[in-house]
């Protein structure tokens, strides 16, 4: 190479040169095309770290199609089943289903789980499903008329072939099952038996071989999940409460239903009520929402979708602060889907009193970190009316119904895949943990109780005891502490009755909770 003219030239071929101007514009035009490339690729489909695919039409043309329900098994089975109707009546007896094997890349022909050879009176009302490794199962009642007995077709193969359905509830009556949940060869799902207001929970500890109802005392609707830690399962559910005007409560059971450790109120009390709720858990994290009048309505239905994260112990839950999961309050019917602390919370989107779209939200790390909402609906002028989430670590599946041009009254179900940009435990992006400090439990309480706390990992944590004057009374924790969910007993053995306050400091996050000493 060498310089002439005052311009620099570099050698391209033994017979070849090239200025460097030229070979910058070069190099210009490339980088352009590249982004333009990339733009045109992501700048409608990507939104933080999620590839939209388009979306795919899962209902056939003849029938009206409702409440789609979807669950992922791994990272490569989805299931989904959902309602079918004859367009002008409810004489179809179908129950559709269709699965992925790919991750959803592809959707595999939907095929019916009622054979013409078995009758059932009316047709198959609100399908519910829920999945663990080869065994799926569909719940479903055989019509709106009381008294039908709750129906589950079972398949052992992951979805390749299915047994005939069963009755396995003789005394139902009223609404159809509520959010099934299943965990290894138990299985758990709500519904009404005869002659009891309340509902009772159907379960089954041997994959759905027999079914015992259990039960009491529990509100007129709730949902649950069920979690194992090492090596106790427990059931938990969340629930509107009966007092007022009907706060979200919260419950867990370590036996399975048989007995419930005492309601928490989850929700702010305040004059507005708590609806429509759902609950997703996987080991100790727990996430509940649910839709609140609080901070406002933009439409009949359409208010704010709330969450709140619970860290879950052997004796008891600690609960976060609130968390609004709408950027605008305008949701209502939410779902939720929680994988390796990821949280997508799906809800309907009311834009007006005849629009609705199908609204999504997802949390890299419990409901923490909020990437911004998205609208995974065409846009164009339509009503959605349901919407399901389920979460893979590789993806986020959603389903939802909307009405189809040219009929108003024509519903069709829709199902379309977020792929993550980064994917695994090892591969996303972690958030660092703030310190949090937890209401003490029980609170009042007599001579102990025991402390939550979380630790930033930075540097010594502190929490100490201080009495009503602000003299410190007792030094719970004054060393280093793993990052993190903690939690320490108390004994208040020897101190009067009366008001205390503790204090955590971890990192430069300082917390001060009330705790109430009454013998």
């Amino acid at each position: 190479m060498y310089i002439a003219r005052g311009q620099f030239w570099v050698a391209y071929s033994s017979s070849h040169l090239i200025k460097t101007k030229e070979y910058a514009v070069m190099k210009l035009v490339l980088l352009v095309v590249f982004l333009l490339c990339r733009f045109v690729a992501f700048s409608q489909d990507t939104t933080c770290g999620i590839i939209w695919d388009e979306p795919i039409l899962l209902s056939d043309t003849i029938h009206n199609a409702h409440l789609p329900e979807i669950v992922c098994v791994g990272d490569d089975t989805v299931h989904i089943t959902w309602l079918s109707l004859a367009r002008f009546g409810t004489s179809d007896l179908r129950l559709p289903y269709c699965r992925s094997v790919d991750g959803g890349t592809t959707l595999q022909r939907p095929t019916e789980l009622l054979p013409d050879s078995i009758a059932f009176p009316g047709y198959a009302n609100a399908p519910k499903i829920a999945a663990w490794h080869s065994n799926v199962y569909v719940f479903f009642q055989g019509s709106t008329a009381s008294d039908t007995p709750i129906r589950m077709v079972k398949s052992t193969t992951g979805g390749s072939t299915w047994q005939n359905p069963v009755d396995i509830s003789a005394d139902t009556t009223g609404p159809p099952p509520f959010t099934p949940t299943v965990l290894g060869d138990t299985i758990a799902l709500s519904y009404v038996r005869r002659g009891v207001i309340s509902p009772r929970i159907l379960r089954s500890t041997n994959a759905g071989l027999t079914w015992e109802s259990i039960g009491t005392n529990l509100a007129v609707t709730y949902w649950f999940a069920l979690t194992q830690q090492t090596s106790l399962a427990s059931l938990h559910l969340v629930q509107r409460g009966s007092a007022g005007v009907g706060e979200t409560e919260y419950r867990r059971s370590h036996d399975l239903g048989d007995t419930w450790m005492q309601t928490e109120t989850i929700s702010t009390k305040d004059s507005h009520s708590s609806l429509e709720m759902a609950i997703a858990a996987e080991d100790t994290l727990l996430v509940a929402a649910w839709r609140d009048g609080k901070y406002g309505c933009l439409g009949p239905l359409g208010c704010s979708i709330i969450t709140r994260r619970g860290i879950t112990r052997s004796d008891s839950t600690f609960w976060e602060p609130e968390r609004t999961a709408t950027e605008t309050p305008r949701g209502y019917a939410p779902s939720a889907s929680l994988k390796r602390e990821r949280l997508a919370i799906g809800w309907v989107d009311e834009r007006s009193f005849f629009t609705s779209h199908a609204g999504l939200r997802v949390s890299s790390h419990g409901d923490t970190t909020w990437c911004p909402a998205v609208d995974v609906t065409p846009t164009t002028d339509y009503a959605v009316v349901s919407v399901d989430v389920a979460l893979s670590t590789k993806a986020i599946h959603v389903v939802w119904t909307q009405n189809v041009a040219p009929s108003p009254s024509t519903f069709r179900n829709f199902y379309r895949r977020g792929r993550f940009i980064t994917t695994g435990v090892d591969e996303r992006v972690e958030y660092p943990f703030t310190a949090l400090l937890g209401q003490n439990y029980p609170n009042p309480f007599n001579a102990s109780t025991r402390i939550p706390f979380r630790a930033t990992g930075e540097g010594k944590v502190s929490l100490k005891i201080y009495d009503v004057l602000g003299r410190e009374v007792a030094v719970l924790v004054e060393e280093k502490r793993d990052v993190g969910e903690h939690a320490t007993l108390w004994n208040a053995e020897g101190l009067p009755n009366g008001v205390y306050h503790y204090r955590l400091i971890s990192g430069s996050r300082v917390e001060t909770r009330k705790a109430i000493l009454l013998k």
